[in-house]
């Protein structure tokens, strides 16, 4: 099951009063009771990329007797720490690539800590284009059709910016790197080395910190989208997470 959330893809369209994290929560839980309904089932299995990751561990602390096993791919879980690492790599890279006008842009439109949405745009653009780039092997019709969509609606970009401001202040205040390391859930962390995005480093750090059972996947060759660029090895490794014996995952 692919959820698009409110507001996007094909949900319908809401007013932006409505974009909370509160909200999106909640439309997470009708989902799985749905589906747990639907299927006969006590617990599902859940996975979410980026802020989706974010939203699923949000979701697994508040219902996680709702879900057998999770999948963090680049997740954000601290929003600031995660902010200050992506300028820290981004920089890096912008000033080994010699490239001029991200350095230029990095330095003199943001300081640290990044808390403005401005900030995090012009982040957000260079980090997207730091080695090789985000959309490296994307191909958006092929997205589109797996998400059995014709093609974009007009006035996409326009809405998913405006959702992204609503929620901005909310959003940057999030942190659960401590409160997941109340759970016992199975959880697969997965991190790409080239993501400057959502950086490796916090996420391995929340790992190493995780009582439960638990797995890692550090892809060598992505950028924030390995199921994109190492499509293969990301089947795999999931497909091999959600079988494995609970006795077999790490707990170190």
């Amino acid at each position: 099951v692919y959820f698009h959330q409110r507001g996007t893809g094909n949900s319908g369209a809401v007013p932006l009063s409505t974009q909370t994290v509160e909200n999106h929560i909640d439309d997470v839980d009708r989902v799985v009771d749905y589906l747990l309904d639907h299927f006969g089932r006590d617990k599902i299995h859940m996975m979410g990329h980026s802020w989706g990751g974010m939203l699923g561990t949000l979701y697994l602390i508040r219902w996680k007797e709702k879900i057998d096993r999770f999948v963090a791919v680049a997740p954000p879980f601290d929003s600031r720490k995660n902010a200050r690492e992506s300028y820290l790599m981004t920089l890096a890279w912008a000033e080994q690539a010699d490239k001029v006008q991200a350095v230029h842009n990095l330095r003199t439109e943001i300081s640290l800590p990044v808390d403005s949405f401005g900030e995090q745009m012009v982040l957000s653009n260079w980090a997207s284009q730091a080695f090789g780039g985000v959309s490296k092997g994307l191909s958006m019709s092929h997205v589109l059709e797996g998400m059995g969509l014709d093609r974009i609606g007009e006035g996409w970009q326009s809405n998913a910016f405006a959702i992204a401001r609503t929620m901005d202040e909310e959003l940057q205040g999030i942190n659960v790197a401590g409160a997941i390391e109340a759970l016992t859930n199975p959880i697969l962390f997965m991190a790409a080395i080239h993501d400057a995005n959502v950086p490796p480093g916090p996420v391995k750090e929340v790992f190493e910190n995780y009582k439960g059972p638990k797995d890692f996947v550090f892809f060598q060759d992505s950028h924030h989208l390995p199921f994109v660029t190492e499509t293969d090895t990301f089947v795999a490794s999931v497909l091999g997470f959600l079988k494995k014996e609970r006795s077999t995952l790490t707990n170190k």
